[in-house]
């Protein structure tokens, strides 16, 4: 006997337009129900009106997470409510800290069982709040959970964060995305790669941490517009511990110590514009604020990029003073002999001392006292710079025909280099010859720098024969 074993297609099942308009119906009902009851839908107002009274409700018990617990476990769905008060609320006084307590209850301990609209508003929570949110550590790990161990939800922005999770959804997410961006890359297009949300404390850090990014990736000596915009925003906090400021100096001074202590150029001018002096000391408040990062050897390596600057400031002065006298030649020898002296590592600390129309010329940012001091009773083209140098060596050196003056271990102006005095007449900077234990005159020859060494050989003992006059 043969078996036919071919079967027959099977007829295609076929639901009446009747029997899916009752299910349809039906659904609408039960979801019409469950919004009267509940409030689930997005800013419905019922839910709305829930989220009110459970704020109330919370306002009136003691701020603590054990009372509150008691209160919000008698409210159906409070997870939701609870994360949404907070979406609002986040940093009221009232409010509970977002610490590791809390989410433990309000997100549960496996993301990856979450409804794609817990994922959702938490991470609206994570780039609206993100560095206010104590238990930040444990909201990115129930999204890494959620992203990598569950297919639930779609769209474009979690396909992105799906294929970079540990990127974005991280302590130090802004820092982590700002290192991804490309040469030149707009924040707008970095954004919009890794599917960023515009506002929000994500967007926020991420910006300042693009500015960082371009400050370390930049050419050495160069000065991008973050420079000014990291200047604009110092007093804000940075990706990290530090100020914004302090970030800056931080990879600027880094930078310079790798390039052997050379501070370029353009770079000298922003070190008090982005911080302070770097010559205030870290016991002081305004300093610790500014350079408590940094290591003694940091710390040099600042204030030489001001002391460099200082005394570029000094041969900007000089050279105008000379320029079309009969001492123009000096000018050369002058500012060479200065140079000579920083390159060898010999001036410590300087201090520039202004006529006040050199000194209302200077933005307020290079007003700074630790660095310029306001010199009365004298022209409008006289200016005088103050060294403290190795050995303790200290030089007075004045532009026109002020001749170099020199004193070992004790400098004659009490408290100068304290800075308690601002403003400084003519006549207190213009010591008298027979006073100094040095006095070298600027003469025609080109002599005076030898003979210089001499003196310091001779009255202090002291031999400089590492400073390379070029």
């Amino acid at each position: 006997m043969r078996l036919n074993l071919n079967l027959q297609d099977l007829p295609f099942l076929k639901l009446g337009e009747t029997l899916l308009h009752r299910a349809k119906v039906g659904l609408h009902e039960i979801r019409t129900d469950n919004e009267r009851r509940w409030g689930e839908s997005a800013n419905s107002p019922v839910k709305e009106a829930r989220k009110d009274q459970l704020r109330a409700r919370l306002k009136r018990v003691r701020k603590s997470w054990e009372e509150w617990l008691s209160v919000l476990e008698n409210e159906a769905g409070w997870q939701r409510l609870f994360i949404g008060i907070y979406l609002e609320d986040a940093g009221q006084k009232w409010l509970v800290e977002f610490d590791n307590a809390v989410a433990d209850a309000v997100l549960g301990t496996r993301g990856n069982e979450w409804h794609p609209s817990r994922m959702r508003q938490v991470k609206q929570l994570f780039f609206a709040h993100f560095d206010e949110i104590l238990a930040l550590s444990k909201v990115c790990k129930r999204l890494h959970e959620f992203l990598c161990n569950s297919q639930k939800g779609f769209g474009d922005d979690l396909a992105i964060w799906r294929k970079h999770p540990l990127v974005v959804f991280d302590v130090n997410g802004p820092l982590k995305v700002a290192d991804q961006a490309k040469a030149g890359e707009s924040l707008e297009s970095l954004r919009k790669r890794f599917a960023i949300p515009h506002q929000g404390r994500f967007a926020e850090k991420l910006r300042h941490a693009l500015f960082l990014e371009t400050l370390k990736k930049c050419q050495l000596g160069s000065e991008p517009d973050v420079l000014q915009q990291i200047r604009d925003a110092k007093t804000e906090p940075a990706p990290g511990a530090l100020l914004l400021g302090a970030a800056g100096l931080k990879i600027m001074v880094q930078r310079v110590s790798k390039n052997h202590g050379e501070w370029p150029p353009g770079w000298r001018k922003w070190i008090v514009p982005l911080g302070c002096d770097p010559r205030m000391g870290r016991a002081h408040s305004e300093a610790a604020k500014w350079w408590g990062w940094a290591s003694e050897s940091e710390i040099r390596v600042a204030q030489q990029g001001i002391t460099g600057l200082t005394l570029h400031f000094f041969i900007q002065f000089l050279e105008r003073s000379l320029r079309g006298t009969d001492k123009e030649e000096q000018f050369s020898l002058r500012s060479e002999f200065l140079l000579a002296l920083f390159r060898a590592n010999k001036i410590i600390d300087a201090r520039l001392v202004l006529n006040w129309a050199s000194l209302q010329r200077l933005d307020r940012a290079s007003r700074d006292s630790w660095s310029i001091a306001h010199l009365s009773a004298t022209t409008d083209d006289t200016s005088m710079i103050a060294l403290r140098c190795a050995d303790e060596v200290f030089l007075l050196e004045g532009t026109h025909s002020y001749g170099l003056r020199a004193f070992h271990r004790h400098f004659p102006i009490q408290g100068f280099w304290d800075r308690s005095k601002k403003t400084y007449q003519d006549r207190e900077l213009r010591i008298s010859p027979d006073k100094c234990p040095i006095f070298v005159r600027h003469d025609p020859s080109g002599n005076w720098a030898a003979k210089y060494f001499q003196e310091l050989r001779r009255r202090f003992h002291l031999e400089w024969s590492d400073v390379e006059i070029r």
